[in-house]
Order: structure tokens, then sequence, then C-alpha cells
């Protein structure tokens, strides 16, 4: 019995914490994180600077 007190314990503490990270994750848009940041910010640039080469 006290395993499975504990073991509830551990999971409500778990998914507080894992469930606050994931709202913040979630609620910031793609792009924003810094792993997710690094490929769109390099591919934005270059896709403008793409766009107004060929526009000029």
């Amino acid at each position: 019995m006290v395993f499975t007190h504990r073991t509830v314990a551990t999971a409500r503490n778990r998914a507080s914490g894992f469930g606050g990270d994931w709202q913040v994750r979630q609620q910031l848009p793609v792009g924003v994180g810094p792993d997710d940041r690094m490929p769109p910010g390099s591919r934005e640039p270059k896709v403008r600077l793409a766009d107004r080469t060929t526009l000029q």
C-alpha cells in the first residue's frame, strides 16, 4: 500500500512539473524554441533573400 501511495505522489509531482513544461512548450509558437528556432531562422532569411533577389 505504501508503494502505491508513493507511486501516485511521484506520478502527480511528475505530471505537475512535466505538464507545466509541456504547456509552455505548446503555447510557444513554432520556431521559438532554441532547437526549433535555429533551422527556421536560417531558412527564413535564405528564402527572403532569394525572394528579394528574384524580385529585384
